[in-house]
């Protein structure tokens, strides 16, 4: 199950680190599968960027580790998107929603959760 993270990362990736990122990354002696990696852009300086992945395994602290390796260390970061199925759950200012998708309509969990999507 793919999972998509947005990390705010120290400097700002370059487009080789970009390409070893998604190409794959030697962890603990095996390389982990490609990621998707683009660059949102810098910060309020230079002196950070945010980048969104998104990865197909799921290993211990693997997105830090990955832009540790390419030398570029994180900052807190947190999950963005989770798909489960059909259902899209979505985490904005710290209130989570889900809408699970069927061909002809959508639900919501709550109308509070409606609102964030």
């Amino acid at each position: 199950m793919p999972r998509t993270y947005e990390a705010r990362v120290a400097g700002v990736p370059d487009d080789d680190d970009l390409a070893r990122l998604r190409s794959g990354i030697p962890l603990d002696g095996h390389r982990t599968q490609p990621a998707e990696a683009v660059l949102l852009g810098g910060g309020r300086s230079a002196t950070s960027s945010t980048v969104v992945m998104t990865i197909k395994e799921g290993r211990n602290r693997q997105v830090r580790r990955m832009l540790e390796a390419v030398g570029h260390p994180q900052f807190p970061r947190h999950q963005s998107r989770l798909f489960w199925g059909r259902c899209l759950i979505t985490q904005k200012e710290g209130d989570a929603a889900m809408a699970c998708f069927a061909p002809s309509r959508s639900r919501f969990s709550s109308s509070a959760a409606a609102t964030c999507l």
